[in-house]
């Protein structure tokens, strides 16, 4: 779970770079900022623009704290072919490798087709009986409005520094940005984690739904 008293280590699963930085990159900043490891593992390898793109995604996870960025062996424009199991295969890898209290992947009922995959192969990797070292799994958001049965049943709640960093990470992604009101533009980002402070009375927040929680 960790190597200090106290630390946790979590993963964060998503189909493409940017995923985790829309989804839960104030999430990780928090985390790091309690003292826990975070390790992002983007499932797909870029292949337009490809060393920028990592480039980027390396800047962002260091400038949220993650621990270590790794990048699977899908191609990212071929990733709806890739079956789940062979999908999960690689990912139970990685959760192996790394053995989280917390995993975070996308949410099943998102209409872009990846991201669903990529939830799936994930819910498949860890369960319980084959990484009972996981104790709870969320399912995060990066397309809210084009997701099914959205339930925001759980929020992660962001300090003003923590959202910060979040905005100052998207904004690596120079090759992914939008200008407003594009779902990747930096405005909309905000504006939703703004919009979730609304039910949570708290800075900002990042809906989640646990899939399972073992307490």
């Amino acid at each position: 779970f960790g190597d200090e008293v106290g630390q946790m280590i979590a993963v964060v699963v998503a189909a493409h770079p940017d995923d985790e930085t829309i989804g839960v990159g104030g999430t990780i900043a928090r985390l790091f900022d309690e003292g826990h490891r975070v390790h992002v593992v983007v499932v797909t390898t870029p292949l337009r623009d490809a060393a920028p793109r990592r480039v980027e995604a390396r800047r962002a996870c260091d400038v949220l704290g993650v621990t270590d960025l790794v990048f699977g062996p899908f191609d990212e424009l071929a990733l709806s072919s890739t079956t789940v199991p062979l999908m999960a295969a690689f990912l139970a890898e990685q959760l192996g490798r790394y053995r989280p209290a917390q995993v975070y992947t996308h949410h099943v009922g998102e209409l872009h087709q990846d991201h669903a995959l990529v939830a799936r192969a994930t819910m498949v990797a860890a369960r319980l009986y084959s990484a009972p070292w996981t104790r709870q799994l969320y399912a995060y958001y990066v397309d809210t409005y084009e997701t099914v049965a959205r339930k925001f049943t759980a929020f992660s709640v962001l300090t003003e520094a923590q959202l910060g960093r979040k905005t100052e990470a998207l904004k690596q992604y120079v090759t992914e940005i939008q200008p407003s009101p594009g779902l990747r533009s930096v405005e909309t980002m905000e504006l939703r984690a703004r919009y979730f402070l609304t039910l949570v009375h708290q800075y900002a927040a990042e809906p989640l739904e646990p899939i399972w929680m073992v307490l």
